[in-house]
């Protein structure tokens, strides 16, 4: 039971973490046509999308961990009936 525990516990933070690191913003330059050709343009910003689902995703699988030994460590178990 401890293992579940201490394991659902390091998801959440992985999971915290990764959500953090997932809504910094990237700069990069992008590539513009022109009359004289091509520009590279800076101050292109995009969010790291990716990286913040997957955060998401293992901060919850860490939630349900925890709910599951919340569950399974109740002293009384009821039943239909």
């Amino acid at each position: 039971m401890k293992n579940l525990l201490y394991l659902s516990i390091i998801l959440v933070v992985i999971g915290v973490i990764a959500m953090a690191v997932g809504t910094i913003t990237v700069t990069y330059p992008k590539e513009v046509f022109s009359i004289n050709g091509m520009h590279e343009v800076t101050g292109n910003k995009v969010s790291n999308y990716f990286v913040n689902f997957f955060g998401f995703a293992i901060f919850l699988f860490g939630i349900g961990g925890l709910l599951a030994n919340y569950e399974l460590n109740k002293k009384e178990v009821r039943q239909n009936g």
